[in-house]
């Protein structure tokens, strides 16, 4: 018996996409559907010189889809494409549930996958499957992991991004769905617990292989919970995108502020003017985009290591991606028969290799990196032959390994005056506080190591990079300041040597006063003690205490 797909947002530039992929399969009977005939028809002509499936159209409004419609159309399975699914309820699932359809959608909204075990009953109660999030978010980020990380011992840290080339199509429903969240507050797992960040907001320049390095930022996305749900990260999980030109993406950046700051609710009532402005720009930047997704930790011989996968998608191919996880599970649906009945999010449901056909079908690249760490970091190669005389806990602090998370307490005496409270606020630096908690991240960025240091107030990041000699250098945003590391059988002392703003030196007068110790406690616990100060402005901060290092990682 054939499988008869109702395509809803069939003539989106999603849904028109992955009606391509349908109408080749046999056995199939595609029914395009969206509000409007004449872009219907013109897909159906379009897709007819070459189709397998049997094709035909329907207008309807997602929202009038209804249980009769479904029985007397004969449909086994809804495909929702028509999106933005942020704010949708299940209509559409339950109105298939009466009809006994199973459902596929390409939702890509935390909440509306987070919360798709509300429908699960009534799946199972009908006898249907209900899968969502078949697209590039939950489905193939996971499918991708899955692969570079199998067999491995830990994970530490995953992280997935993608970025569209401008020049590739966007409809008004993608547009919306990023307006929809950009400047709230979102829960991002970071530093080994959850934490508040801001949708649009924490913008990188990450490198997409072909492409160079392009901005992504935060994303309200469902792998924001499934990533840490289905690999137990013990540092962090992420998931980004961006913009191609900087007009676009740092000008939503900016923002979204307005939303951050309270002056708007949200930006969602812009998407019209927003889409229309983005369309005027479609001449500039390319029709390449990119995805990766990487993952740090163990691997299964025991190693530090690091998994990056990418793909790269010319020719303003890009939409294709989100397409094929739906397209994988119809194929295998047409061979095997449906999936089990009930609703769920569509992790671990696909392979690779069974999407891997497909993403080659379509002229897209990918390619997979898989590589080690030098046991050294920079502080064992600044501290020489002194490294081995070092206390074990100092030791073990430095050898992340290539993650370490660590929780602790410190004592902070915060900044004295208004002008120094200013400059400690742009460094990330604490405030005042007696027996603070404080959570300390080091991670292993190649052959630097990332510090992020998370007290109640105040989140404080750092990179440290090996110079040469007993050097290293210490970066906050474009500040970089290079100090001697001095070690001893009772720890390390860090002295300030130098400094520069970009590329520009600081003069001597500029520069901050610096006392840095590292120790071990009798209980073999970390101890530090660190007090930054600025000429005429006095103290910043001043922080001493502890942090616990794990059995495990101490006998390391």
């Amino acid at each position: 018996m054939g499988v008869h797909v109702l395509l809803l947002g069939a003539s989106g530039v999603f849904g028109s996409r992955l009606a391509e992929g349908l109408a080749g399969l046999s056995g199939l009977t595609l029914t395009l559907a969206a509000r409007k005939r004449a872009p219907l028809e013109l897909l159906r002509a379009r897709l007819s010189t070459r189709a397998r499936a049997v094709l035909s159209v329907l207008v309807v409004e997602r929202a009038a889809l209804d249980p009769d419609m479904l029985r007397q159309l004969g449909v086994t399975v809804v495909i929702d494409a028509a999106g933005p699914f942020a704010g949708n309820d299940y209509g559409v699932i339950l109105a298939a549930a009466s009809a006994g359809c199973h459902v596929i959608d390409l939702a890509d909204s935390r909440a509306y996958v987070a919360g798709i075990g509300a429908v699960d009953a009534a799946a199972r109660d009908a006898g249907i499957a209900v899968i969502a999030g078949a697209s590039t978010t939950p489905a193939l980020s996971h499918a991708v992991l899955d692969a570079v990380t199998a067999g491995w011992r830990r994970i530490d840290r995953v992280d997935v991004a993608i970025s569209p080339g401008n020049r590739t199509p966007r409809g008004p429903a993608v547009v919306a769905s990023i307006l929809s969240y950009a400047g709230r507050p979102l829960q991002v797992f970071e530093g080994g617990g959850w934490s508040t960040g801001r949708g649009w907001g924490g913008t990188k320049r990450l490198l997409f292989p072909d492409l160079g390095r392009r901005p992504a930022a935060l994303c309200d996305t469902p792998d924001l919970d499934l990533l840490v749900a289905r690999y137990r990260p013990s540092s962090a999980a992420s998931f980004r995108a961006g913009l191609e030109l900087g007009i676009l993406h740092y000008g939503l950046a900016a923002a979204s502020w307005l939303v951050r700051c309270g002056l708007l609710r949200s930006l969602s009532p812009f998407a019209r003017p927003a889409h229309a402005a983005a369309r005027l720009l479609l001449p500039f930047g390319s029709a390449a985009g990119g995805m990766v997704a990487e993952a740090v930790g163990i691997d299964a011989e025991g190693r530090p290591a690091r998994a990056a996968w990418s793909l790269t998608a010319r020719h303003g191919l890009g939409p294709y991606v989100p397409t094929l996880p739906a397209l994988a599970l119809i194929d295998r649906w047409l061979r095997e028969g449906p999936p089990a009945p009930g609703a769920r999010a569509c992790v671990g449901m696909l392979s690779l290799s069974e999407l891997q056909p497909f993403i080659a079908e379509r002229g897209l690249s990918t390619a997979t990196v898989h590589e080690g760490f030098d046991p050294a970091g920079p502080f064992a190669h600044a501290c020489g032959a002194g490294w081995s005389d070092l206390p074990a806990a100092t030791r073990a602090v430095h050898a992340p390994s290539p993650v370490l998370v660590l929780d602790g307490e410190a004592d902070i005496d915060g900044a004295q005056n208004a002008i120094g409270r200013l400059i400690a606020w742009a460094f990330g630096f604490p405030g005042s506080a007696r027996a603070a908690p404080l959570r300390v991240a080091l991670e292993r960025e190649g052959a630097d190591e990332i510090w992020t240091r998370i007290y109640p107030d105040r989140t404080m990041r750092s990179r440290l990079a090996w110079v040469g000699g007993d050097r290293i250098e210490e970066t906050f945003g474009p500040f970089a300041f290079r100090q001697q590391v001095v070690p001893d059988e009772g720890g390390l002392s860090l002295r300030l040597v130098g400094g520069r703003c970009g590329l520009i030196p600081l003069p001597a007068w500029l520069l901050p006063g610096v006392a840095a110790r590292e120790s071990a406690g009798a209980d073999g616990s970390h101890q530090f003690d660190v007090s930054i100060s600025l000429p005429i402005v006095g103290r910043l901060v001043h922080y001493r205490g502890r942090l616990t290092i794990p059995v495990e990682r101490a006998s390391a």
